[in-house]
């Protein structure tokens, strides 16, 4: 499979798990261009962590049935607002740190 347009292969996934690898290598990747060549950019580092802990998360909550109620699918809504599920991404992405 190709990229639209540009005729780059896309990184194959077959599995959460192969998703959660593709997203730590990036981060990985990221993190070294930016300690190399990208000025140790506190952004770029932001986005580097922020690839690694999607992957995580999609490779905790992709089969969680409370989490595919919750976000809703092509035949069923879910119980999240549209509007809602970015926020609630982001919370599983960055979950509260207990206190």
């Amino acid at each position: 499979m190709t990229a639209p347009g540009d005729g780059q292969p896309l990184p194959r996934f077959a599995s959460p798990e192969e998703f959660g690898d593709l997203c730590a290598g990036l981060a990985d990747a990221l993190h070294a261009k930016n300690r190399i060549a990208m000025g140790e950019s506190q952004f770029v580092w932001q986005v580097a962590d922020a690839l690694r802990r999607l992957g995580r998360c999609f490779e905790t909550y992709y089969d969680d049935p409370a989490i595919r109620a919750a976000f809703g699918n092509g035949w069923a809504t879910g119980s999240l607002p549209r509007e809602e599920r970015a926020a609630a991404l982001f919370a599983l992405i960055y979950p509260q740190k207990p206190a």
